[in-house]
């Protein structure tokens, strides 16, 4: 199962560089005002996300303790706090979509869809980790809908600038 999240990780880099070049401020482009700030909202996930991959660390050292469930209450609190993540920047994207008419706003929805998908995800894996269900986290995880994010952006920068 590849890292989850190593996987958002990855993911927060395209969010940084997905809106680099600001549009004129038309109606169908971001103006660069906007820009500037979803740069700035994609660097404090990029942040954020690195953060919890230096606690997912923590909580793999946690595994030679042999104490099941703290190691599963820390990996069930990181998801969640990545769910909160993507849920956040999901809510700002949608706002940023009303923003904007055409082709970027719909694709900003799309993108914003999918940051929620991935936090539903990731909350439902916390649940799953809290109750031992194992294989429904492994299952829910290799369900790729972060993988769906990177194209998203790169469409939405090409229709947003």
């Amino acid at each position: 199962m590849q890292n989850p999240i190593r996987a958002a990780l990855a993911l927060s880099i395209p969010l940084v560089l997905a809106v680099a070049v600001s549009g004129c401020g038309s109606n169908d482009k971001l103006s660069s005002d906007q820009a500037n700030e979803f740069n700035a909202k994609a660097k404090e996930f990029s942040a954020a996300m690195t953060k919890l991959n230096s606690e997912a660390t923590a909580c793999s050292k946690k595994a030679s303790t042999g104490d099941v469930n703290k190691v599963a209450d820390c990996f069930a609190g990181i998801f969640e706090d990545i769910s909160g993540n993507f849920e956040e920047i999901s809510t700002y994207v949608a706002g940023l979509s009303g923003e904007v008419e055409g082709a970027c706003s719909t694709k900003l929805k799309a993108v914003s869809t999918s940051l929620g998908d991935v936090s539903d995800q990731f909350s439902s894996a916390a649940k799953d980790f809290r109750a031992g269900n194992v294989q429904d986290i492994e299952t829910k995880l290799n369900n790729r809908k972060l993988d769906r994010i990177g194209p998203q952006l790169n469409a939405a920068e090409q229709a947003c600038t």
